[in-house]
């Protein structure tokens, strides 16, 4: 889908890399899909730091066909319930 969209960064989101971001936490990766064809997808990561906690949103990607359809804010909404189960109240 990023490469499709030309938003692919081979350090990014490389094979390696995503692998990685998979093993550390599976729920980090989160793909929409029609007839199972990727149609959406994005990273979010969390972690506690010192005094703070820090989320990361990024890769947000619909494609084209789909966009205007809700699917970018359905995968937001999911990354944030997300966050509530982590006790992670805001982003």
């Amino acid at each position: 889908m990023l490469e499709t969209e030309k938003m692919f960064d081979q350090v990014w989101d490389g094979e390696d890399s995503f692998r990685g971001m998979v093993h550390e936490d599976p729920t980090s990766v989160l793909v929409a899909t029609v007839d199972e064809k990727v149609i959406g997808s994005m990273y979010v990561h969390s972690t506690r730091q010192g005094r703070g906690n820090w989320t990361f949103f990024w890769r947000l990607v619909v494609a084209p066909a789909y966009q205007k359809q809700g699917i970018a804010t359905a995968l937001l909404e999911a990354a944030e319930q997300i966050l509530r189960i982590r006790n992670l109240p805001e982003v």
